[in-house]
Order: C-alpha cells, then sequence, then structure tokens
C-alpha cells in the first residue's frame, strides 16, 4: 500500500509545479520508507532448516541425585512432532519475526514447558531456525485445598496428565468438593486426533445436585493465520443451580431452580484477513436448543419440552499483542495476552423455529491495551442482551480495567477494577464476591446480585523460584474492595487487606500460583472475627471473566426457555 501511495505521488510531483517543496518532501520521505522496506525484503533470510532441541523435565546440573534422576526416566519426553506443529516458520521461506514470536507463544500456551527458548543459529550451510524446550512434569495429581473464614472447606483430588506419553493430549479425573455441590469430574482433550486436523474434547461432572457435559469436534482457528474453521459442539445437563440472595445487612438466602437442557450446534469460520500479526473472523452458527430452568418446589412441577432453533453469527478482529515475562503470576515464562480485539454476535430465534415468539440476540465487545517495556494497561468491555417484541428481554454488560508493572525483575505490581450489571438473567450468572473469587477474606456468597463494582491490588516478591529445587516461594501483600446487590436494594461493600505466602512448583509450566493469606476485614454485615486466614488459588492478572450466557429466568408460573448465547 504504501509503495502504491509512493507511486500516485511521484506521478502528481512530476505533473504538478516544482515550486511545491512540501509535496517534494513527502514524495521523497514515502520513496525513502518504501525503498528500505524493499531492501528489508530482499534481504530477509532464508530459513534453510529447523531444528528442535529437548530437554527433560530435570537438566543434567538439576538431575543431581536418584530421585530427579528416577523422575527423568520414568517421564516421556514430548514427540517432536508436537513441537513441529506449533512451528510457523517454515523452512525454504524468510524469516519473519511475528512467526517466530507466534511460535513461542503457541508452546508456552500448552502448558507443558517448563521453558521456550527461539533462536536463528547461522552455518556454512545456511540459517538454521532453532527451537529449544525443556518439558515440565506432565502427570501432576491434582490436589488443591481452600478454606474460608466461615469454616467452608473445598478440596480437589485427582491425576491430571497433561502430556499423556509425550504427545500433548491431556486427561484429568478428580474428585471435586465445591461450596454447594461435590462430586466427580472428568475430562479428555485430544488434539489432532489420530494424525487429523480435528482436535475432539469432552468433559463430564457428575454433582450431588445434578450432572453436566459438554464435548466439541472440529478443526479450530488454531492459527492466526488460518484461514476456515469448523466444529460441533453439544452440552446436556439435569442439575440445580442456586440464586443466592443476600438482604441489606448481609443475610444470605437461596432459591433452588432445576435445570434441564440438551442442546448442540455447528458453525463454520472464515478468515478473509489472517496474516502473522492479525485476523478477521466471520463465523456462521446455527443450533438446536432444548433448554428450561424451573423454580424448585416438592414436588417439582412437570413442564412439557420445548425445543426450538437458531441462527446466527460472529464477526471478529484480533491483533496479536503478547508480554513476554517472567515472575509476575507465577515463577515461569508466561505471555500475557495484551491483544486488541473486536466482536459483534447477532443470534436469531424465529417463531418459525419453534420459539414462543421471534427475539433477537446481540453481542458486542472489545479489549485494547498499552504496554511499555515491562509495564502494561489493559480494558475491556463486553455487553449482550435479549431482544423481542416486547422490548429487552435480559442484558449483561461487564467492564474491566487492569494494570499491570514490574520495577524489579523478582517485583510485581497487578491492579484491576471491575464493573458490572444485569437484567432479568437466568439463575447461577448472578455476581458472586468472596472466598475464591475477590474479597478473598470474607465467606463464600458474601456478596451476590445483579449490580457490581470491586478492585484489588497485590505486590509481590517472588523470593525463591527452586527452594529445595522443587518449591517457588514468594510473599505478597493485597487490598480488596467491591460489593454487589440487586436492582432496588441499597449497595453494600466490603473489603479485606493483609499479607500472604505464594507458592508454586519449579517443574509447573502453569504461570500460577497457590496462596495462603492473612487478612483483615472491614466494611458491613461481618460475622464472626475480622482476621481471618484463607487458602487458595492466586489471582491471575489480568482476570478475564468466562462468558456468561444471557439468558431470562423460567418459573413454573411462565414456562418459558431461555433463548440465545452470544460467546
Amino acid at each position: 500500500m504504501r509503495v502504491l501511495r509512493t507511486a500516485v505521488l511521484l506521478v502528481l510531483a512530476n505533473i504538478m509545479a516544482p515550486g511545491l517543496p512540501l509535496l517534494h518532501a513527502q514524495v521523497d520521505s514515502l520513496q525513502a520508507v518504501a525503498d528500505a522496506e524493499a531492501v528489508s525484503t530482499q534481504q530477509a533470510p532464508v530459513i534453510d532448516t529447523i531444528v528442535v532441541r529437548r530437554a527433560n523435565v530435570f537438566s543434567d546440573e538439576e538431575a543431581s541425585n536418584a530421585i530427579y534422576r528416577f523422575m527423568n526416566n520414568v517421564h516421556v519426553i514430548t514427540r517432536p512432532w508436537v513441537i513441529r506443529q506449533d512451528v510457523r516458520v517454515k523452512a525454504g521461506e524468510p524469516y519473519d519475526s511475528a512467526l517466530a514470536a507466534e511460535t513461542e507463544r503457541l508452546l508456552l500456551a500448552r502448558q507443558i514447558f517448563r521453558r521456550v527458548e527461539i533462536d536463528t543459529v547461522r552455518s556454512e550451510d545456511g540459517l538454521a531456525f532453532v527451537v529449544e524446550t525443556q518439558d515440565a512434569w506432565s502427570l501432576k495429581p491434582k490436589i488443591s485445598f481452600a478454606a474460608a473464614s466461615d469454616g467452608t472447606v473445598t478440596y480437589t483430588l485427582g491425576l491430571n496428565d497433561v502430556s499423556i506419553f509425550g504427545t500433548g493430549n491431556r486427561v484429568y479425573g478428580a474428585y471435586q468438593k465445591q461450596v454447594d455441590r461435590q462430586g466427580w469430574n472428568i475430562s479428555a482433550d485430544f488434539t489432532r486426533a489420530f494424525g487429523s486436523n480435528i482436535d475432539i474434547a469432552g468433559n463430564y461432572s457428575g454433582m450431588s445436585d445434578g450432572k453436566n457435559g459438554n464435548w466439541v469436534v472440529g478443526a479450530p482457528f488454531r492459527y492466526l493465520e488460518t484461514r476456515r474453521a469448523y466444529e460441533y459442539l453439544g452440552s446436556a445437563a439435569d442439575q440445580r443451580i442456586f440464586r443466592f440472595i443476600a438482604n441489606d445487612g448481609g443475610q444470605l438466602d437461596s432459591l433452588a431452580f432445576q435445570n434441564t437442557a440438551f442442546i448442540n450446534s455447528v458453525a463454520y469460520g472464515w478468515a478473509p484477513k489472517a496474516t502473522s500479526r492479525s485476523h478477521v473472523r466471520i463465523t456462521a452458527k446455527a443450533g438446536v436448543r432444548s433448554q428450561t430452568y424451573v423454580l424448585q418446589e416438592e414436588p417439582i412441577p412437570e413442564v412439557g419440552d420445548s425445543v426450538f432453533g437458531t441462527v446466527g453469527g460472529l464477526v471478529s478482529y484480533r491483533q496479536a499483542r503478547y508480554m513476554r515475562t517472567k515472575h509476575f503470576n507465577g515463577f515461569g515464562q508466561e505471555a500475557i495476552d495484551l491483544s486488541p480485539t473486536a466482536r459483534f454476535a447477532l443470534t436469531l430465534a424465529p417463531e418459525a423455529f419453534g420459539y414462543l415468539r421471534s427475539g433477537i440476540g446481540t453481542g458486542l465487545g472489545g479489549e485494547a491495551s498499552k504496554s511499555r517495556e515491562s509495564s502494561w494497561i489493559w480494558a475491556s468491555l463486553h455487553a449482550n442482551g435479549v431482544f423481542d417484541s416486547g422490548g429487552l428481554d435480559s442484558a449483561r454488560v461487564v467492564g474491566s480495567v487492569a494494570f499491570g508493572t514490574k520495577m524489579a525483575e523478582r517485583l510485581a505490581t497487578g491492579v484491576q477494577i471491575q464493573g458490572g450489571l444485569l437484567d432479568d438473567t437466568a439463575p447461577g450468572t448472578e455476581f458472586d464476591l468472596g472466598f475464591q473469587n475477590i474479597l478473598r477474606s470474607w465467606e463464600p456468597h458474601s456478596f451476590v446480585g445483579s449490580r457490581t463494582i470491586w478492585g484489588t491490588f497485590e505486590q509481590r516478591w517472588y523470593i525463591w523460584d527452586k527452594l529445595l529445587n522443587l518449591v517457588g516461594v514468594g510473599v505478597a501483600a493485597f487490598l480488596d474492595y467491591g460489593g454487589a446487590w440487586y436492582e432496588g436494594q441499597e449497595t453494600r461493600f466490603g473489603g479485606d487487606v493483609g499479607v500472604g505466602l505464594r507458592i508454586g512448583s519449579a517443574l509447573s509450566a502453569i504461570p500460577r500460583t497457590s496462596k495462603i493469606d492473612v487478612g483483615y476485614r472491614f466494611g458491613g454485615g461481618i460475622t464472626g472475627s475480622r482476621w481471618t486466614v484463607s487458602f487458595g488459588a492466586a489471582f491471575v492478572f489480568p482476570w478475564r471473566e468466562i462468558p456468561v450466557t444471557c439468558y431470562k429466568a423460567v418459573s413454573p408460573e411462565t414456562v418459558d426457555c431461555p433463548r440465545f448465547q452470544s460467546r
């Protein structure tokens, strides 16, 4: 484009009077840029070969005793073809720094490597693109524990193999004790199953209050440059869902709904623009949905099935922007996603497809960021809504701003502020603060409602990466403040301040730590001691909310299926 613009200006310069120094200066400047780009393209080195170098969990220097050597012997090193699948630079093509950066990011995103290094080496035969990886320990006992100030305890006991037999495929099984339920959760995720381009993944959860599962088969938008994708997605549920309600004094009550669902959809995507730096994607979707939320009574009333179809589409834009860092959310390497994005979704449920009355679901959102050296700022806004002949049926709007900086190699500062509002959405989608969410020193469901605003600050110091060559240890100071309430209620806020430990594994590929925090609570509605000790997973900056479907609530008196997903 710049070359074309230069050519046009050169023609204009020759036609117009020579007494236009400004135009000639601009032409000279643009010509210089075009010449530089042409020279740069001509001089871009061509990759002669791809070299993959793999290392076991413990290096020769680290494997100083029999235990570490035994762990190396039983661990299956990641297969070379697994690594080569994500190498975006090709032999025989010019070196592209954006593709090299994407290669590093994709390998780190697999969360099976402790270390990933990308480099080029020139020899007499040409230029080699070298990828060096060091495996993380793949077979991990899944053991987690969290405790709240009111005595609530949650835990997970299971096994997770993130790269079974060195293939990069994952299997997981665990028994979970959650705040309101307990039971088994199993899942599997196979990338490029049986040597094809197809991914297969599924999850099943059998809990004390019901069961649910989901599955997906297809070829996704795997890389920035991927042009086409297609997927089949399905989910089913028969479970109890709680809607928690806290009064103005903070006392908690709840309503129980029975959720039954069987949902199937297909999607086809096409990228009219797909480069190593950005892409525009258009996705068409169609689905068949049967789902109800029924207020649970004794006995539960019978509700007739309601099956209807939906069609829709999604347009999205994304520019690849990642910050490679260490000692921010964990002890190892990570690539913080700061990619600017924009998306618009539209879903239709006409009466002709079985729904009670025609409706339209819309979704609009985006993320933006700015980074410089070791600092970044990130912002997001996402909204979706459902409209029918009566006007707005339900809606959800959430906005966030986050900031991160590193004053030194082992000192990390993170801040995030988020606010949101809901209007008549489905049970279980309310904002819920406390315990494992922000306001970490408070009990579960301390602040719930359809309106929320909260903020968190954390200063971390990562002291030791490999204490006893196994455990990373750090300390942190934190401050949380926020609240949630329903429309019509008085606003209610609370906060906590304190210090804690940050503990991670030197063998882990996931940039996240566990926490043991001592906090002091302040605000209204406090029961018990203001001093608390809490355990759990540490906060990750920037924290992205999992997209929640914008559905209308359903009661026995108004049997009215929820409708749209704007994902």
